[in-house]
């Protein structure tokens, strides 16, 4: 089985894994998945918390996957080896196995009960609202956006499988999804369209997929029939998130 959950922040959201998951998350293996939609914010070099959080996650029934967000430590992943993972890219912490980063721009055929699900994945976000008052350095890296390679190693990627996957997962939405997502908040005019989200509206005209996951807008709703924004659920993945903020529109 494979599930998906929103942002964790360092675990300052694990509890969602207690009070949302559905029983079956607790019947789980390490055979199986839980994929986190950005955010994960573990490890953070220096913080109390982080290995305490991470032995925690390292202690749940199931392997726990992640694709990186905007609030990540980027020096330490960047750091990380890398290593072949079911058809992509990836890196598993050291001490806590059991804990992998998807890189950016891979494609992923993941095993569940029917054989296995096609994941295309790309992380990162730009920083708004908090940007103010984080620290470069510190708490914020210019590397929260992917650069020019990671996206042309994304096109790659999916110019390998014919430009056709199950699943999306991203942390932040396209261009054009963007107000979608954010609606209703106090800020809810969406950012201005930066490289990443340019080229999540690419994916959207050229990529076959079923169902699109992000998170970062810190709520749980679908959008349309393929897109949802995912935070407290936990979902199996392919589920289409409840709710469609259009409906509210009219």
């Amino acid at each position: 089985m494979i599930y998906i959950t929103g942002d964790l922040h360092g675990g300052s959201y694990a509890e969602k894994l207690e009070r949302y998951a559905s029983p079956e998350l607790y019947e789980l293996t390490r055979d199986d998945y839980l994929i986190v939609a950005g955010d994960f914010g573990l490890p953070w070099p220096g913080a109390d918390y982080s290995d305490e959080n991470c032995a925690w996650l390292e202690s749940r029934l199931w392997t726990t996957l992640f694709i990186d967000g905007n609030h990540e430590h980027y020096p330490f992943l960047d750091g990380l080896a890398t290593e072949s993972f079911f058809g992509g890219r990836a890196s598993r912490l050291p001490d806590f196995p059991h804990l992998i980063h998807l890189k950016r721009g891979e494609v992923y055929d993941l095993p569940n009960e029917s054989g296995s699900s096609r994941v295309f994945c790309m992380g990162g976000a730009e920083s708004v609202v908090d940007r103010r008052w984080r620290q470069e350095g510190w708490d914020w890296w210019p590397q929260e956006l992917p650069d020019e390679d990671e996206l042309a190693h994304g096109e790659e990627s999916l110019a390998r499988v014919g430009w056709k996957v199950d699943y999306v997962v991203t942390h932040c939405a396209s261009s054009r999804m963007q107000y979608h997502a954010r609606w209703p908040s106090a800020a809810s005019a969406a950012p201005q369209p930066n490289r990443l989200t340019a080229w999540l509206d690419m994916l959207e005209d050229k990529l076959g997929f079923d169902y699109w996951y992000m998170g970062h807008y810190h709520k749980d709703t679908g959008l349309d029939e393929a897109h949802g924004v995912i935070f407290d659920m936990v979902v199996p993945l392919g589920a289409a998130l409840p709710g469609n903020v259009e409906e509210e529109w009219r």
